[in-house]
């Protein structure tokens, strides 16, 4: 975008208006490093996440067969009480309450688009009055 920075007559202008400039950029940077940030931990956590329900999974199908292959007693009772445990741990990880929602997920790579968008404006406007600010110095 062309800005109408033929009306900045002087060098203490440019100065403020990159220095404002400036500090929204790392403002935009921050906000932008922090939500990449979150969206690479939690795709991190869902591959982890993905892994131990699959492991939780087998052992409830090695517990199932143990279970059915063991006569009545406490051996049974004790491969009954961590079958309800793994059940417990599945469902656990199977809620999608902890990795955030999808809608969540798309919201902040809208976000950050947006956030990539206003850094590449900030700088073009900041390279435009750097260039004013040299032919003001002549």
């Amino acid at each position: 975008m062309s800005y109408s920075l033929s009306t900045i007559t002087s060098v203490a202008e440019c100065d403020t208006l990159l220095a404002n400039a400036r500090a929204d950029r790392r403002s935009f940077e921050h906000k932008r490093s922090i939500l990449l940030f979150v969206q690479e931990n939690s795709a991190n956590t869902a591959s982890a996440r993905q892994a131990a329900l699959l492991e939780v999974t087998a052992d409830i199908a090695a517990l199932d067969a143990q279970i059915a292959a063991t006569p009545e007693g406490q051996r049974k009772e004790d491969y009954i009480t961590d079958r309800f445990r793994k059940i417990a741990r599945q469902r656990d990880l199977s809620s999608t309450n902890k990795s955030g929602s999808p809608a969540r997920v798309v919201d902040d790579e809208l976000e950050i688009a947006r956030l990539t968008s206003n850094i590449d404006d900030t700088n073009d406007f900041i390279t435009q009055v750097e260039a004013r600010k040299v032919e003001i110095n002549g």
